[in-house]
């Protein structure tokens, strides 16, 4: 998929004395594949992706990533842009927001409109694709280890 960026600024708390530029005046053009943004702590980098999945919108300038466009304004179909988008940050800590396994997973299945009916079956599913037993599906995140 086709992202470009075209004169894209962002800022956060504009007009605050905590107004904060991460990125100011930038283009590029990506065509395919799996692509990383490396620089300094605080250069900017994270709000990339967050502005590529329409997470933020940009102060100036826009974004097309295939058919759809993140110019600032309601993008139709969102969660179709999204579930082609994926991205990850540093800290894996700072990608899950809910206390348990269950409630993680849940989040996805709720948000995206799935049907309800299969919920406990995808959130199943989930586990295993991931080589998980169904026994952690309620336990908290915070207790699970990565060995």
């Amino acid at each position: 998929m086709e992202i470009e960026f075209i004169n894209v600024s962002y800022s956060e708390n504009i007009n605050t004395p905590l107004e904060k530029v991460y990125l100011k005046n930038i283009s590029f053009k990506i065509d395919k594949g799996i692509n990383v943004f490396l620089g300094d702590s605080k250069s900017g980098k994270e709000k990339i992706p967050e502005l590529i999945n329409a997470v933020c919108k940009p102060t100036k300038g826009i974004i097309k990533v295939g058919k759809y466009t993140n110019d600032g304004k309601l993008i139709k179909n969102i969660n179709n842009l999204r579930m082609n988008i994926g991205y990850s940050k540093l800290n894996p800590n700072d990608m899950i927001f809910n206390k348990t396994v269950r409630e993680e997973l849940s989040f996805g299945i709720n948000n995206f409109k799935y049907k309800l009916d299969k919920k406990e079956e995808r959130l199943i599913n989930s586990l295993k694709m991931v080589n998980l037993e169904e026994s952690v599906i309620n336990e908290r995140i915070d207790s699970l280890s990565i060995i």
